[in-house]
């Protein structure tokens, strides 16, 4: 793959993303008025979580959060076992779209297809066969991709309540995000030397192997389960088959690139630079 050939993979995806979010032409039905603030919890912020959950619970209320607001998994939990009826935008939430309902599979991830339900969005937690080929492994790779591109990922979401004492929330998300970003200038810098066929294949493969179990053990921390299991599946590769070339290589290192740094670029997008620096200082 090209660098011209990368460029409008990209595009394609960022122009079939666009047009998925199209209205259709036909016009939607007119939504039920909302009741009185008297009567309904309201979130402020874009997060609904489990407490908003509870507070709405306790009140014996409907719960009703801003258009585009994000619904957590523990929220949606908690709205299924405590009868409350989560709002967002005017459109109940509480529950995924009958047309794409999924049942909830233990141990599953995010459904990508209607955002409410379990049904793995990458993988189901089955043992994985070591793809034949590197295009097999590739094929693998472009289905991550196409997954995680159109929708912020569950494991993302899941992300934003990971809280470990002492430090709360923020460093993990920080280190989470920096962990991808290092993962991404690795591989491009593996893929430099494969097409400069400087370093022998072999080399390539082992290196590549031990870089994805490492970046693993370092993402395991977050809960990052697609990402890690994307990350096995080229380590088992690279250890016992490997590209067969400097080129299949490169075509690896390439798909692999696109696929860690959208899951980047998803934690990125949760971290208020701006709000950061105008509130910090920096330690002298």
């Amino acid at each position: 793959m090209s660098d011209a050939d990368l460029t409008a993979r990209i595009v394609a995806l960022v122009q079939q993303a666009l047009a998925e979010q199209r209205p259709t032409g036909s016009p939607a039905p007119p939504s039920p008025a909302p009741p009185p603030a008297a009567q309904r919890a309201q979130v402020t912020g874009r997060v609904v979580t489990r407490e908003d959950v509870q507070r709405a619970a306790a009140a014996g209320l409907a719960l009703h959060a801003p258009a585009g607001a994000i619904i957590t998994d523990l929220a949606r939990e908690e709205a299924e076992t405590a009868g409350v009826e989560i709002v967002v935008g005017g459109t109940p939430a509480s529950q995924p779209p009958a047309a794409h309902r999924h049942e909830r599979q233990s141990g599953s991830d995010y459904c990508t297809h209607c955002g409410g339900c379990m049904q793995p969005a990458v993988y189901t937690r089955k043992d994985r066969p070591v793809a034949g080929s590197t295009a097999e492994l590739i094929e693998r790779l472009d289905r991550f991709t196409d997954l995680v591109w159109r929708s912020e990922p569950n494991e993302v979401r899941r992300l934003r309540q990971l809280s470990r004492p002492p430090m709360g929330r923020m460093p993990g998300i920080f280190y989470a995000c920096f962990n991808l970003f290092w993962l991404g200038e690795e591989i491009q810098t593996l893929r430099d030397k494969a097409k400069a066929q400087s370093i022998p294949l072999s080399a390539l493969n082992e290196l590549l192997g031990s870089l994805c179990g490492r970046h693993a053990i370092r993402l395991s921390k977050w809960h990052l389960v697609d990402s890690i299991e994307l990350l096995g599946d080229v380590q088992t590769f690279c250890e016992r088959t490997g590209a067969a070339s400097h080129d299949e290589f490169r075509q690896l290192c390439e798909h692999l690139m696109l696929a860690a740094d959208r899951m980047q670029a998803w934690i990125d997008r949760m971290i208020p630079w701006h709000t950061l620096d105008d509130r910090l200082e920096l330690v002298p």
